[in-house]
């Protein structure tokens, strides 16, 4: 099993997760991160052997998620 795999993986489990047994803690961004850190492994943009690298791109997506759609999500959530 490849690390992109891995990582579209956890993205997946992340984000059913946050869908059916724990919403609201965040784990929407956190699925986003992953999936978007697995697709940039798999198309060759980040090494499949640079795991800080990888880790960097998870936390700048998951951080960049967040601050885009919390406000958003807040305001639907409460509709």
């Amino acid at each position: 099993m490849t690390v992109s795999i891995v990582w579209l993986i956890v993205g997946a489990v992340l984000l059913a997760l946050e869908a059916m047994a724990i919403p609201g803690v965040g784990l929407l961004f956190a699925g986003l991160g992953a999936m978007v850190t697995g697709a940039a492994v798999e198309f060759g943009l980040v090494g499949e052997a640079n795991h800080v690298l990888q880790t960097a791109v998870f936390l700048i997506t998951t951080s960049a998620f967040a601050a885009m759609l919390w406000q958003k999500l807040k305001t639907w959530r409460l509709n």
